[in-house]
């Protein structure tokens, strides 16, 4: 529980941890000292992610929805999963990375950020690789996380109470390959209705590997993810699990129509 505003106030966070239990672990004493709950959402076949979230009796959420319809590593569609089944969607809504360590006094940088109900937050990170010493990551000096956007997965803060947290469903992408994207749409919901991401100055760490996107050991199909994109002059909508060759045919359409000039009077 956290004072926003002089109000104690409740903190429900979420989180996904597959194949990452060595780098929450680093960081989830801290996160549960803060949070009225946690969820980890996890598959039923990681044993040190389940083991993890008893040792701190932490809510568990066990799917292999990550994988449905062929996908590498649907985030979005556990995620969203989760907070349809097993998150209290009530006060206060975290959504963090598992392998995010927060500074000591997080809590104390919230309530000084003066967080407003209506907005979404975000904060900075900082690059340590694979550092796994708490005092080396809270002493350090490291670069942020380049390519970085306030207000992306890692860290969105927001109310439950927000009406752009409960509509149009589904409130969390469903339907990509990987385990991005969602977040970037997500955060839409907000920016396209002209309301800034709110910048909480709270140090937050990254311990994990980068271009985790399909899953822990896959930066090879990240790569590869990005040699399509610059492929597509940036596209993405190819990413997703419903994109079918009527789609190619209707986005080369409609560039064409682009294109093309405009004929008077037409």
């Amino acid at each position: 529980m956290v004072l926003l505003h002089g109000e104690a106030v409740k903190i429900n966070g979420l989180t996904v941890c597959v194949g990452y239990a060595e780098y929450l672990a680093i960081g989830i004493e801290r996160w549960m000292a803060g949070l009225d709950s946690l969820t980890i959402v996890t598959t039923p076949d990681d044993q040190a992610t389940l083991d993890l979230a008893e040792k701190f009796q932490a809510r568990v959420l066990q799917t292999d929805l990550f994988y449905q319809d062929g996908a590498s590593f649907n985030k979005g569609r556990a995620l969203e999963f989760a907070r349809r089944t097993a998150v209290p969607w009530r006060d206060w809504i975290l959504i963090f990375d598992s392998d995010i360590v927060p500074e000591p006094n997080w809590l104390d940088r919230v309530q000084a950020a003066r967080t407003l109900e209506g907005y979404l937050h975000g904060a900075w990170r900082f690059d340590a690789g694979q550092i796994r010493d708490l005092h080396e990551i809270d002493t350090g000096h490291f670069p942020y996380f380049s390519g970085d956007a306030i207000g992306v997965g890692y860290f969105q803060l927001f109310h439950s109470g927000d009406r752009r947290a409960n509509e149009p469903l589904p409130v969390i992408d469903t339907f990509w390959i990987h385990g991005g994207n969602y977040d970037n749409r997500f955060m839409d919901r907000w920016r396209r209705q002209g309301l800034p991401i709110q910048k909480i100055d709270v140090r937050l760490v990254h311990v994990g590997e980068r271009d985790n996107w399909f899953g822990k050991g896959c930066q090879e199909e990240f790569l590869a993810m990005q040699k399509e994109r610059q492929r597509r002059r940036g596209r993405w909508d190819h990413e997703r699990l419903d994109f079918t060759p009527d789609d190619v045919r209707a986005v080369q359409s409609r560039s064409k129509r682009l294109k093309e000039p405009k004929v008077p009077g037409v």
